[in-house]
């Protein structure tokens, strides 16, 4: 994933939109997104320190905010203070769009993109 191509806003909120996602979530996650560099977000002290004084959060809303995106598929923890966007919702190609697609299985939704 390449750093220079950017996400449509549209799409991250239908994103946040079909994940659910709160309003203090939706922020974060277009922070993070414009924050991430090939993919991958790195939340030490410092970056920790300025997302809670630019979303104006305390640092336990953080924290939950962010388990809430893993739990919901759209970051992955890969080591502590390190995560990744999900690859099929955040791959910047060539194509203008990523194509998302909803499965319905047993009461649970699986959102993925294309």
């Amino acid at each position: 994933m390449e750093k220079c191509m950017e996400i449509p806003s549209h799409y991250l909120k239908d994103i946040c939109r079909l994940f659910d996602l709160s309003k203090g979530q939706s922020a974060l996650l277009k922070v993070l997104v414009n924050k991430a560099f090939e993919g991958r977000i790195l939340i030490d002290k410092l970056n920790r320190i300025e997302l809670c004084s630019q979303l104006k959060i305390e640092r336990q809303t953080l924290a939950n905010y962010m388990h809430t995106l893993c739990k919901k598929g759209i970051l992955k923890r890969v080591k502590r203070n390190d995560y990744c966007l999900n690859p099929k919702l955040f791959s910047r190609t060539d194509r203008p769009f990523v194509q998302l697609s909803i499965d319905y299985i047993d009461g649970d939704r699986d959102v993925w993109g294309s």
